[in-house]
């Protein structure tokens, strides 16, 4: 008799395959879980931060009576004079970054979340929680300098700034006209100096105004909704029109006179911003007014001694806490004594005695030229275009 013996069966290969797939689908099944549970989590968390920080803001805005301008690099509330409130600071959750935009006179602001998973949610100061999508948007045109929170594009000549990808809201802009150009006697007036915001879409057509020769008014700078006005020239021996008047523009140029005629100064034109009076020419004595700056009029001569040109504007638009000075008007002349000065800080030429050269306008200043009788007159400076965003 033969005992009977044991069989010893294992997996076939379809039974290991068919294992495998089971195991593999499990799987699956539990990581599109575990992810969708975790973004849930992560989308949870962004909009978590959003409501806290808008809630801040807006405690911001009770005690300031505006948003904040910018945050610094803890996310710690700053207004536009660069002043911290640390009482303000938002705090955004292990893993999410803030991008925070608001723009004068700061009654609005936009607060962006995104986690390092490229998850993006966004805030407004009159909207919930969004989704957000972070669309590269490119921008192109003009002279290109960045502290990387912002970029600042500068136009010293006509040309195009092009923004493909998006759109972008709240840039700030400043718009600076050509400066009038000084006559015999009268100072040049300063060209328009315009600041405000721009929506920066599609292909936008940039202007940058020429400075005047003598007694010639500078020409317009545009850009978007803004048209800057040349200044006007100063009272000019050649002026058919009227003698020795100054001429109307961005800001008015200096009146002149000679012969014991009073002349009168031209007065800055346009929306406001635009400019002043140029300052008028002394009656019995050869001695021109000072042309009108974008901040005040032009000064009026005195016996034997020019006008001072007007005060312009500084501006701090490309670089945060250094400011540049635009729209000065230019300074008037006489035959003796003293001239007037330009006002050199913000641009302006300054006058002369007669017989000798006066002072040009700054270039991309927009400030006006320097008078003067039997010598060199002084040019308008050309004026500027500067365009001011959020880096996106």
């Amino acid at each position: 008799m033969h005992k009977a013996g044991y069989q010893q069966h294992g997996f076939t290969i379809v039974e290991l395959l068919v294992v495998i797939v089971v195991i593999g689908i499990l799987a699956a099944i539990t990581v599109v879980s575990y992810t969708g549970i975790s973004q849930k989590a992560i989308v949870a968390m962004l909009q978590s931060d959003l409501g806290n920080s808008a809630q801040k803001l807006k405690l911001y805005r009770v005690e300031h009576d505006a948003y904040p301008a910018t945050l610094d690099g803890s996310n710690c509330t700053k207004d536009s004079t660069g002043a911290v409130d640390t009482n303000y600071c938002l705090k955004p959750s292990s893993g999410n970054t803030f991008a925070y935009s608001s723009s004068s006179p700061y009654s609005t602001f936009t607060l962006t979340a995104t986690n390092t998973n490229g998850t993006s949610y966004q805030i407004t100061d009159s909207s919930g929680p969004v989704a957000y999508v972070n669309v590269p948007i490119v921008v192109t045109g003009g002279t290109v300098t960045t502290d990387g929170a912002y970029t600042v594009r500068t136009f010293t000549g006509g040309g195009t700034l092009t923004v493909t990808g998006g759109t972008i809201t709240g840039a700030q802009v400043l718009v600076v006209g050509g400066g009038g150009g000084g006559g015999d006697f009268g100072g040049g007036g300063a060209g328009g100096y315009l600041t405000g915001t721009e929506t920066l879409t599609g292909s936008m057509t940039v202007t940058v105004g020429d400075g005047g020769g003598p007694g010639l008014g500078g020409s317009n700078s545009v850009f978007g909704t803004r048209t800057a006005e040349g200044g006007g020239h100063g009272g000019y021996l050649s002026s058919t029109a009227d003698s020795y008047n100054g001429h109307h523009g961005g800001s008015g140029g200096g009146g002149g006179n000679m012969d014991g005629a009073y002349n009168a100064g031209g007065y800055g034109t346009g929306e406001s911003g635009q400019g002043n009076q140029g300052g008028a020419g002394f009656n019995g004595a050869t001695s021109g007014g000072g042309g009108g700056g974008a901040a005040s009029a032009g000064g009026s001569a005195a016996y034997k001694h020019g006008g001072d040109g007007g005060a312009g504007v500084n501006s701090d638009i490309v670089l945060h806490n250094t400011n540049v000075g635009y729209a000065g008007g230019g300074g008037g002349t006489a035959s003796t004594g003293g001239s007037g000065a330009g006002a050199a800080t913000h641009g302006g030429g300054a006058g002369n005695t007669s017989g000798s050269a006066a002072t040009s306008g700054t270039v991309n200043t927009g400030g006006g030229g320097g008078a003067t009788y039997n010598g060199t007159i002084g040019a308008g400076g050309s004026g500027i275009v500067i365009i001011r965003y959020l880096t996106p």
